[in-house]
């Protein structure tokens, strides 16, 4: 599950703590197919642009690609332009290993809970 929706406020990301954030549900992932290599807790960790790595890996046992569902109800297949796994002796936060992997990443950004001017963190 996208840790906007319940994941650790101490993390680097923003957590919907209100039902009156504002948001496009059309455009936040809520479910993920999470690699099998990185799964260690309920949520799915995803730090904002600009940060370039990796915190969890999505799957991509399906033809490299994996499936996400939305906010407001629909799902999506994406097709990864680079291979999702973990090298030898890597694990989280693993920085984008080429142009088309940070493109994946910044696709995925895309469709996190974005900050809004008047949002505060929760404490």
């Amino acid at each position: 599950m996208n840790g906007n929706f319940g994941g650790r406020g101490q993390e680097a990301q923003l957590v919907f703590w209100r039902e009156n954030l504002s948001y496009d549900p059309t455009k936040v992932f809520v479910f993920i197919d999470e690699h099998e290599d990185s799964i260690d807790d309920a949520h799915f960790l995803t730090w904002p642009n600009p940060d370039d790595r990796w915190v969890n890996l999505p799957a991509g046992r399906h033809t490299r690609s994996g499936t996400l569902s939305f906010a407001d109800g629909h799902a999506e297949n994406w097709k990864w332009k680079w291979r999702k796994q973990f090298g030898k002796n890597e694990s989280y936060w693993k920085r984008a290993e080429n142009a088309a992997d940070l493109a994946d990443l910044r696709r995925l950004q895309e469709h996190l809970l974005q900050v809004s001017g008047d949002y505060r963190p929760q404490p």
